[in-house]
């Protein structure tokens, strides 16, 4: 693949826009970490760990520390399963090895690239499909990794996944 100068230029503005949006949204998420920190100690929780007190080599640790107990709802809200059959846009019915008991109605499934997937309508613990609330939006493939989210789930580790994948998606043509 070559790329013209033009190309490139537009690129990295678009990589550099997308890094300032995600860098943002970062620095959102820490402010909602330390005010969740300091309500968290002002209602007696005790000593918490103060993102503003962290010093800046710490800070690529910090997914460490927000998987605390107290933090953890501002870390990621997804998690994900493997596809053990394909699924055509014209169905709305998702195959598993076994669903787990987290998986809920109104879910929000998206696959390894992103690409919406649908809505969770139900899902039986132990038994081998998730039913979507209408057809699959795009069709899954055997293998396809689906990630199940919170409807608007905006935590830290959402915000600088979000951000770092259209950052990158830029420099690896995807």
């Amino acid at each position: 693949m070559s790329l013209t100068t033009a190309q490139l230029k537009t690129a990295l503005a678009t990589s550099q826009s997308n890094y300032a949006a995600a860098l943002q949204s970062f620095l959102g998420a820490l402010i909602d970490v330390e005010s969740l920190t300091q309500a968290v100690e002002s209602c007696g929780g005790g000593q918490q760990i103060h993102v503003s007190q962290m010093a800046r080599d710490r800070l690529h640790e910090l997914a460490l520390e927000l998987q605390h107990p107290v933090s953890a709802p501002l870390a990621s809200t997804a998690a994900s399963l493997k596809a053990t059959g394909s699924t055509a846009t014209s169905s709305a019915v998702l195959t598993v090895a076994a669903v787990p008991a987290w998986v809920a109605a109104n879910m929000v499934v998206t696959n390894q690239n992103g690409a919406s997937i649908g809505v969770v309508s139900s899902g039986v613990p132990g038994s081998t499909t998730i039913t979507c609330a209408a057809n699959v939006t795009t069709a899954v493939a055997i293998g396809d990794v689906l990630t199940f989210s919170l409807k608007g789930a905006t935590g830290l580790a959402d915000h600088v996944r979000r951000g770092t994948a259209g950052y990158t998606a830029q420099w690896s043509g995807t």
